[in-house]
């Protein structure tokens, strides 16, 4: 689809401006040309507000390994036969036949969409407001319903128009957001990293457990070995704060890390205890920016010394070493960030729809989060916590309104289901072939929640709590499926009202689960646990808890070699 159009840049005499746009198979015939990957190369190094998502191996490797989820779209200008303008798009197409879109309400989304902090086009410097005018013009003109969305639009990127030109004042949704940064170029940024006395305490004792070492990744084969581990860090945290794990719902996103790498993309750092890895930071880089924007995880296990912490610090003078100018900690009003910041801008979001109920519903939103952030509120936390209380009631009512009134009953009045204890006195002579695992992340994260259990988040955000109260996990799985799960140690985390914490020479077996298909072998997997178990507490007793009304566990508890113990 193409189009020529007249315009004027700058003081210049008038020039014709040949303006494409390209969909599916035509884009990406076009990204490997060679002639259009040099062009593309040179317009990003000469485009002041281009950062490293617009860069062309960021966005090709992009639409390649998410072809099957997102239909490329791009518009191009040239001027005198070399390009001048390039804006990089995409229609999520969720795998299905490609449908008609002309006459469809859809989305267009920035190249990498949520894999993508920054999402804006790329033009000469006279040309930048002409050329996106012109652009979107051209694609609501192939796709007149659709709703155009950039999520942050960089500073220097020009974006008056978007409130000044009456045509697209009309249809235009932009709301600013102030974006935290590191600035690696001032003598005072040193201070910001400086390990304080509360640290370098966490740190020794981290160097008590073994040998403590920051690294940088380099190698592709060592880089892909490390993710096999951040991605199921990442996920677990992911699924305990948002109910999202997108590696796991997403496995194209592996690969996808590990092109970046490939192409020096990525800036890749970990912090580890002897070969444990405990803390990392995988960061999209680009024009002497590192952005913090990609894979950010710290092991549960290590919670209490702050690792996430410990690892940022080493970051920030590994970073200032190097010469990076700028560390971007990103927008979104979190309270780390906050803490790292020498300096603060503005980046911008932009919505543009001929859509009046989409546009009113945007432009509420953006109202709102002015009066959060007015009010001291990070507007992030405030829709998390709209969205959590949204999913829990659509769990509780999937459970069944009889579960739901009989939870709510117990909240009212403050009951506590009444609790077994038993101690153990034998260990059954049960030859078990069941594999179990201990503080296995990945075991944890095959949970499905089945019809009267707790919601996938909440058994997550619970799982997070004990291991960061020192309990640890014993799980078996099945055809990806987690079948039973059983806790031993730990503290009594803030959400639990019982408290299984035992004197010295005592262990507690507690918080026992079992997925519905797999009761009949409960024994068995209890079993499997107290075999695992006796190696890993030595010789402690070993005290199983059970709500009393749970028969099915009661009787698999004592199968296992319990007997009943005083509570």
């Amino acid at each position: 689809m193409t189009q020529n159009l007249n315009h004027k840049a700058g003081n210049t005499a008038e020039e014709t401006s040949h303006i494409a746009l390209l969909v599916g198979e035509e884009v990406l015939n076009l990204i490997s040309n060679d002639r259009f990957k040099q062009e593309w190369d040179e317009l990003y190094q000469q485009c002041e507000w281009a950062t490293a998502f617009q860069s062309r191996g960021f966005v090709t490797t992009w639409y390649n390994v998410f072809k099957g989820d997102y239909l490329p779209l791009l518009v191009k200008s040239e001027h005198a036969g070399k390009l001048s303008g390039l804006l990089t798009m995409a229609i999520s197409i969720c795998g299905s036949a490609i449908p008609d879109f002309e006459n469809k309400s859809i989305n267009i989304v920035g190249a990498g969409e949520y894999e993508a902090e920054y999402q804006c086009w790329m033009a000469t410097h006279t040309y930048g407001e002409q050329f996106i005018k012109s652009a979107l013009s051209e694609m609501m003109k192939c796709f007149p319903k659709a709703n155009i969305l950039f999520r942050f639009i960089p500073p220097l990127a020009p974006l008056n128009w978007s409130i000044s030109d009456p045509k697209w004042k009309s249809m235009c949704v932009v709301q600013s957001h102030k974006r935290p940064l590191l600035d690696l170029r001032d003598p005072n940024a040193k201070k910001v990293f400086k390990i304080t006395n509360q640290f370098k305490t966490k740190y020794n004792r981290l160097k008590r457990l073994g040998e403590v070492r920051f690294e940088k990744l380099s190698d592709t084969r060592e880089f892909t070995e490390a993710l096999k581990e951040l991605t199921l860090q990442f996920d677990f945290r992911q699924g305990c704060m948002f109910n999202k794990n997108q590696f796991r719902d997403k496995p194209q996103k592996f690969k996808f890390m590990v092109e970046l790498f490939r192409q020096g993309l990525l800036h890749a750092t970990i912090l580890k205890v002897g070969e444990e890895i405990i803390a990392s930071m995988v960061a999209v880089a680009g024009k002497n920016w590192v952005h913090l924007q990609g894979v950010n995880t710290h092991s549960p296990f290590y919670a209490k010394h702050s690792p996430g912490i410990l690892h940022f610090l080493h970051l920030g003078q590994s970073l200032a070493q190097e010469g990076i100018e700028v560390f971007d900690l990103t927008p979104g009003g979190d309270e780390y960030k906050e803490r790292f910041a020498t300096i603060h801008d503005i980046v911008h979001t932009l919505i543009i729809t001929p859509n009046p109920t989409f546009r009113l519903k945007k432009y509420i939103k953006k109202k709102l989060h002015i009066r959060l952030i007015k009010a001291g509120k990070r507007p992030m936390t405030f829709e998390l916590a709209i969205e959590k209380r949204k999913y829990l009631l659509r769990s509780a009512l999937k459970a069944g309104v009889k579960t739901l009134l009989k939870e709510q009953l117990s909240n009212i009045i403050g009951s506590q289901k009444p609790i077994s204890k038993f101690r153990l006195v034998r260990l059954a002579n049960t030859t078990t072939a069941l594999a179990i695992q201990r503080d296995s992340l990945n075991d944890l994260l095959c949970y499905t929640s089945a019809k009267g259990e707790i919601s996938r988040w909440e058994f997550m955000e619970d799982a997070m709590q004990r291991f960061e109260s020192g309990a640890h996990s014993y799980t078996w799985v099945d055809d990806d499926c987690l079948m039973a799960c059983a806790w031993i140690g730990g503290a009594n985390t803030s959400k639990a009202k019982e408290d299984f914490t035992e004197p010295d020479g005592v262990a507690a077996l507690h918080h026992i689960y079992c997925y519905p298909a797999a009761k009949g072998k409960l024994h068995t997997f209890l079993t499997a646990v107290i075999s695992q178990a006796a190696r890993d507490i030595a010789d402690k007793q070993l005290i199983a808890y059970c709500e009393a009304d749970d028969k099915a566990t009661l009787r698999s508890i004592k199968e296992a070699g319990f007997t009943d113990a005083q509570i």
